[in-house]
This record gives structure tokens, sequence and C-alpha cells, in this order.
């Protein structure tokens, strides 16, 4: 599904207006070591001793005014040892509160991006206000370096995954025909148990240009542990093609947006480790099924 920036209730996100985070030195990971490639950017969370560390990487932004840290914590986790919880205050009359995770990096051609994340249970994209605007979240973005637009996966219609990518150049959205790729679902289907469950949860994105006028845009999820412990469920896989338009390289990441509706009730999700990996040096590095 191409992404349509202009739906009700959404903010589109351009170049101009994304208030970009200078680009810090990277954080030393001490597993970092141990992986089987190296990362382009990420962080596990462990190295951080204060939030005033976390404050100094300049990672998290958002649309309101106000110090977005008073909503992002470093919390301890059974699992990854320490994780950032997000707050989404309670809020009536606009459009929710949501901390943003925003970084940059030299543009690739071939980019893999995976993340963890949990929801404390009841959480919900749904909410009464602002009246017309979509119950959507949007979960993750990467961004082009010379044009406006997005690749996204997004939580719309209250449960639906939405997977998009839009490429507006020189004023004008770029149009592209797709074609499922080989073993795709056809669509990313729908929130299961990921708001109840209190486990974490897997995603994965690999971008990939294919040619100066085509790419291939893939998504998997699957639930990571089941009562706290590692046991991992079946991937979800949704994939396709895109041609017949120029296809930029990817030149920035993001781990959640605008929320459209206010947040009814306080609630919190937690972001684990999060890495990106040029898939030009490591093929498949996160060895998900299918990737092409």
């Amino acid at each position: 599904m191409l992404l349509l920036l202009a739906a009700c209730g959404d903010k589109a996100v351009t170049a101009e207006a994304q208030q970009d985070p200078i680009p810090q030195p990277e954080p030393q990971s001490p597993s970092e070591d141990t992986l089987p490639y190296r990362r382009v950017v990420g962080d596990d969370w462990v190295s951080y001793r204060s939030k005033a560390e976390l404050r100094n990487t300049n990672y998290f932004w958002w649309f309101p005014s106000g110090d977005v840290y008073e909503q992002v914590e470093l919390v301890p986790d059974a699992l990854f040892d320490q994780v950032v919880r997000i707050e989404f205050r309670e809020n009536h009359g606009t459009d929710g509160q949501a901390p943003q995770l925003k970084k940059r990096f030299a543009p690739l051609d071939d980019m893999w991006y995976r993340w963890r994340m949990r929801f404390e249970p009841g959480w919900t994209t749904a909410g009464p206000d602002p009246a017309g605007h979509a119950n959507s979240y949007k979960v993750a973005f990467w961004t082009w370096p010379e044009n406006d637009g997005r690749g996204q996966l997004e939580i719309s219609n209250t449960t639906q995954y939405i997977t998009g990518l839009g490429v507006m150049k020189d004023g004008a959205w770029q149009r592209y025909q797709e074609q499922l790729l080989p073993g795709s679902a056809p669509d990313f289907g729908r929130i299961t148990t990921e708001w109840s469950d209190g486990e974490w949860w897997e995603y994965v994105v690999h971008y990939r240009r294919t040619s100066p006028t085509s790419a291939h845009n893939e998504y998997w999820r699957r639930r990571l542990t089941r009562a706290g412990e590692i046991a991992p469920g079946e991937w979800t896989y949704h994939g396709y093609a895109i041609s017949g338009a120029p296809v930029p390289p990817v030149s920035a990441v993001q781990l959640g947006a605008n929320k459209n509706k206010n947040n009814p009730v306080t609630m919190f999700i937690y972001w684990g480790p999060w890495e990106v990996v040029d898939g030009s040096r490591y093929s498949n590095p996160f060895k998900v099924p299918h990737g092409g």
C-alpha cells in the first residue's frame, strides 16, 4: 500500500519540518563486539547510567513545545537489563503527545532496521477526540536525504498495520507500480495480542534499492517472548517491489511519531534494543525468512 500523507488527521513529515537533532557519536555497547555484524546506528540502552547521559544523545524530540524527556525514562528490564519507557500522558481535546526517537546516518541503498518494543497492557490507538482524526499511531519511519516523504509502519483504523512508502521529488509525489514478493502475505495484518500480553515483540524492515527506479520494501514481526522469556513465535511477513520512478537511499530512521487521537488515560510503551545494518555488507543479518 502506497503511503498517503494527506490522510485525515495525519501530520505530513517533511524534511523542513522534522527539526532533525544534531548527529552525535554512537554509544559504545558492551555487547556489540559479539554481534556477527556491525551496526550503522543503534542502541541497547545498557550503557546509560542516568537520564542526563541519555539526554546528551539528543535522540528524542516531538511536535509539541516543552521538554520531551519528561516523558522518556530509563527503566530496568528483566530481559534486556535496561530499556526506555515512553509515556503517553493522558490528555483531552487534542491529539496524543508521543515522544519520537530520530537518528541520521550516511545514505544507504540497502538498509536493515530492527527494533523490539513492548506495549503495556491496555495501550490503544483509540480515543474520543479530536473528532474526525484516525485511530492511528506511527510506529516507525525511514526517510530520504534529499526528498520529502518516508517509508513507514503505522497502526491505523484502530488495529490495522499499515505499511507504506512515499517519495516527493521536486514538489511531486512519485508514482510506482507494486508487486508482492514471493512468500508475502497480501498485507501486514492486524494487532493480535500485542496490546494485552505484556510481551516483547520484534519488528524488522528491509529496504533495498534494486536499481535507480526500483526497490524492495519488506516487513516482519513476531512475538519475541512468552512469560518474559525468549520464546519466539512465527514471523508474519509482507513484502513488495516498487518500480517506475526514481527511488532514493535511506538516511535516517525513527521510532515513534504522532498519535492522531488523544490519550484517554496515561499509557506506556517500551523500546528495547534497536539497530540499523548495511545490507550491502551483511546479507539478511537478522536471519528472517523470505528476505530479498
